[in-house]
């Protein structure tokens, strides 16, 4: 199913090309011995970039073994999709939202390079701009979006749909979220979605509304006026952490803008690492560590990484 829209008529993924989770589609050598995996990896000094590390900088180890790093360097341009909750659910946090839009346009105005697409769901998934490289063009789009009346919120199956699609996107993969990632009628369930993102090449980072309830000791009850908080941060954290992403609960509105900074610089902070697998792998999920560091006098400075934890062949069972 693909993402529609009201404005455009081109589907998001017009100008896309497949890039697999994997070995490149077509790639004659695939079912030989051994294939590569490409991750995405951020690597940080005291806070900061550190540029110029090459394969030979890298260690990767799937199930505890070693693995060849084949390639490494610096992240290329982001395929970046901002999904943004529009629901009845959401109108108490419009605020938030608008909020977070606000600090990622400002954080993106410098980039270069990026691809931006704007999707709200109530609960489908509706593009509300193609794929585009004029930030400009994202920031009208969210301003002639029409808030929802929908009561129906969706959030795993929107969520799922528009991994689904990204997977043919090109690049790096990015996925923001933003929303209070309260569900109520998803046909798909969290651990369908858990494993979706698991089996896909995509990060995201999630941005919880709701920062005013927040601020309150303790998370109120759910109630027909107030979503269950606590369910859409638990949603945000297993998508950050299975991704190799990140997540953010501010407690008010000017928290957006940092995050969404925070973001953009890690984003910046990225490196495309490459490693070969030792054959074919076995169906399920497999864990991996990745170390990053480089040798001063015959000393070795190991650099704070965030990878994902791990991967899953697409299709396993829990």
């Amino acid at each position: 199913m693909r993402w529609h829209s009201k404005a455009v008529q081109v589907s998001v993924l017009a100008l896309a090309t497949t890039i697999a989770w994997g070995a490149e589609p077509g790639d004659p050598d695939a079912k030989k011995a051994g294939s590569t995996v490409v991750m995405q990896v951020t690597v940080e000094r005291k806070g900061g970039a550190v540029p110029e590390l090459t394969a030979r900088n890298f260690r990767v180890y799937e199930n505890g073994d070693p693995r060849e790093v084949a390639r490494a360097e610096p992240a290329g341009p982001a395929s970046m999709v901002l999904l943004v909750e529009n629901s009845l659910h959401s109108w108490r946090f419009l605020n938030d939202a608008r909020s977070a839009m606000r600090g990622f346009l400002k954080a993106a105005s410098g980039e270069k390079g990026h691809s931006y697409t704007l999707v709200t769901y109530e609960p489908a998934a509706v593009a509300e701009q193609n794929l585009t490289q004029q930030i400009d063009d994202i920031r009208t789009a969210f301003a002639g979006v029409e808030q929802s009346a929908w009561g129906r919120t969706d959030t795993y199956d929107s969520i799922y749909r528009v991994v689904e699609e990204m997977e043919s996107l090109p690049g790096r993969r990015v996925l923001l979220f933003i929303g209070v990632g309260y569900d109520v009628f998803s046909r798909r369930t969290f651990g369908e979605l858990r494993r979706k993102v698991e089996a896909a090449n995509i990060q995201v980072y999630g941005f919880a509304s709701g920062s005013d309830l927040r601020r309150r000791p303790g998370h109120p009850a759910k109630t027909p006026e107030r979503p269950d908080l606590r369910q859409g941060e638990t949603l945000l954290r297993m998508l950050a952490e299975q991704s190799g992403g990140k997540w953010y609960c501010p407690t008010c509105e000017a928290d957006y803008t940092d995050s969404m900074r925070d973001t953009m610089e890690t984003l910046d902070r990225q490196y495309t690492v490459e490693y070969r697998r030792a054959g074919q792998p076995e169906p399920g999920f497999h864990k991996l560590r990745v170390e990053a560091f480089e040798i001063v006098n015959d000393s070795r400075r190991d650099f704070q990484v965030q990878a994902r934890p791990g991967w899953r062949v697409e299709g396993s069972p829990r």
